[in-house]
């Protein structure tokens, strides 16, 4: 006979997404974990000894060796580790347990921090064979192996971007569910630009909600009604239009802050999401790391 494919309960799947909740938890703690460690162990090499002799003939070797250490969670371990936490965001989406913005943050922290240690160990085992009667086979092989691991962990970063768009970045396809929303701060009058209903609801708090902070538009201007249920933020919008008063909210917020949109989209909402977006998300980045979120976003 012919063989009938099992399907899964909706208890099941709750199951499976708790378990893959915590497992990518795990993963993403650990990861954190050696990240920390290699810091913390670069920091106080760095500052243990103000004699750049000790075991070393010179400054470069010791410059060499701090790198090193600051590069220990560079190696494959750590790439995999952040490479697995990837994986695992993706498969809590695809259990419809999509990861909060805060997780792909850190995921996105972690990948980058990787990226980095792997470069500064390559530039450490540079320094060190090179300057030991150069030690061609093995500085090959190690600053080739941690060239490896950064561009694994980059473009892990760049996938992150488009997990960023599978989960959220849903644009209107003609029904209110996928519109845009926007959030306007009641009193200082920043904006968020969300992607869907389903986005707004996840990614804003619920203090926020309950203090009435925001004030809630689709991008055609309708005003959403915000309230709690059981914990949970829920969206609804109302009969009234007041497009105007979004468009004026939009355009003082992007002059303030110098975000560029077109003159000839000026009088569409739409034209706002995506910079406002990429702003938000760069507010999230320090600012001798924008560059990076710049391309993580762009990607």
């Amino acid at each position: 006979g012919r063989r009938v494919p099992r399907v899964t309960s909706p208890a099941e799947g709750l199951r499976e997404a708790r378990v893959v909740r915590g497992l990518a938890t795990a993963v993403v703690v650990a990861a954190a974990l050696r990240l920390v460690v290699a810091i913390v162990a670069g920091i106080v090499d760095a500052a243990k000894s103000s004699d750049l002799g000790g075991p070393f003939p010179d400054s470069t070797y010791r410059v060499g060796d701090i790198l090193l250490t600051l590069g220990n969670a560079g190696d494959g371990t750590g790439a995999l580790l952040a490479l697995a936490a990837v994986a695992l965001l993706c498969w809590r989406t695809r259990l419809g347990d999509p990861a909060g913005e805060t997780a792909r943050t850190v995921v996105s922290w972690i990948l980058a921090l990787t990226a980095l240690s792997a470069v500064a160990q390559g530039v450490g085992y540079g320094i060190v064979f090179a300057r030991s009667s150069v030690q061609w086979s093995r500085l090959i092989a190690s600053a080739g192996f941690a060239s490896a691991y950064a561009l694994l962990a980059a473009g892990a970063l760049m996938a992150m971007r488009r997990l960023d768009v599978l989960s959220d970045e849903r644009l209107w396809a003609g029904g209110d569910d996928d519109a845009l929303v926007f959030a306007v701060d009641r009193d200082n009058g920043d904006v968020r630009a969300f992607f869907s209903f389903d986005e707004a609801a996840r990614r804003m708090h619920v203090y926020s909600i309950e203090d009435n902070e925001f004030e809630f538009f689709t991008d055609a201007g309708i005003i959403v009604a915000a309230s709690v249920q059981d914990g949970a933020v829920m969206l609804r919008p109302t009969e009234v239009n007041r497009s105007d008063e979004l468009l004026g909210h939009l355009r003082r917020f992007v002059v303030r802050t110098g975000i560029h949109v077109d003159a000839l989209d000026a009088d569409d909402a739409t034209a706002y999401a995506v910079p406002i977006s990429d702003w938000q998300w760069l507010q999230l980045w320090p600012p001798w790391l924008r560059w990076i979120g710049m391309l993580v976003r762009r990607g």
